[in-house]
């Protein structure tokens, strides 16, 4: 079934959102509001378990990217993650809303892509005029987390 324009907002804020952080394309789902019908693998991510598990992996990765070692979110495995994880979590949203599962997961794939260069370009300006990079690091966590929150609510 073919998507109206208001329901490529959460697949398109999820995949931006995980190419800011990888972890957030499962958090918006995990955390994503429920319907009267839940597809059973969307239950199971919405589950307390893997709510806490996600919680854990979205704490770990907002520590590791401040870290002087953390890896460029364009090396190929890190910008492959964030492609797979921003699809698989822009179709599990379309699927949960009965949309294009297709076009959801495109939207999420190609919004990790964006949200992945312009995360990078954000921290390379700030670099760049001498500005301190943890404050630029948590503005970017804050908006890549308020993406994925409005990601997992559901079309208006």
């Amino acid at each position: 079934m073919p998507m109206r324009a208001r329901e490529l907002i959460g697949p398109a804020l999820l995949g931006v959102a995980t190419g800011a952080r990888t972890s957030l394309g499962l958090a918006g789902v995990a955390f994503g509001e429920r319907r009267s019908w839940t597809p059973r693998p969307i239950e199971i991510a919405q589950s307390r378990g893997a709510r806490l598990a996600t919680a854990g992996m979205v704490a770990g990765e907002l520590v590791a990217d401040k870290l002087p070692g953390a890896p460029s979110r364009f090396a190929p495995q890190a910008i492959a993650a964030r492609v797979v994880i921003g699809a698989v979590g822009g179709s599990a949203l379309a699927w949960r809303d009965a949309t294009s599962c297709p076009a959801g997961a495109a939207i999420g794939g190609l919004g990790a892509l964006v949200g992945a260069a312009v995360g990078l370009r954000w921290r390379t300006a700030v670099k760049d005029r001498g500005w301190p990079d943890l404050p630029a690091a948590l503005a970017e966590d804050a908006a890549a987390l308020a993406g994925a929150y409005r990601a997992g609510r559901r079309p208006s």
